[in-house]
């Protein structure tokens, strides 16, 4: 993509913004997904939901049975 990447590795702020899908943005801990990506993927994505925090023993059993919730009731949607 060229000059594009200008946001998390491979795309731009412009194609996020321009995201038109229900969108789950899971809190990134790691290098390949710090923080500030995640706040900014949030603020720029319209139709999303903002999983945090989602790993460790305590969410993880929460936020996987959201994840799930959301993908079974979009995945009809988007095959129908």
């Amino acid at each position: 993509m060229g000059k594009a990447r200008d946001f998390v590795f491979s795309v731009s702020g412009d194609l996020v913004r321009g995201l038109a899908v229900p969108c789950l943005v899971l809190a990134g801990q790691c290098y390949a997904a710090p923080g500030r990506d995640r706040r900014r993927t949030a603020h720029l994505i319209a139709n999303k939901e903002l999983l945090d925090p989602w790993k460790g023993p305590e969410p993880i059993a929460v936020q996987r049975a959201r994840v799930l919730q959301v993908l079974g009731a979009h995945t009809r949607k988007m095959m129908a």
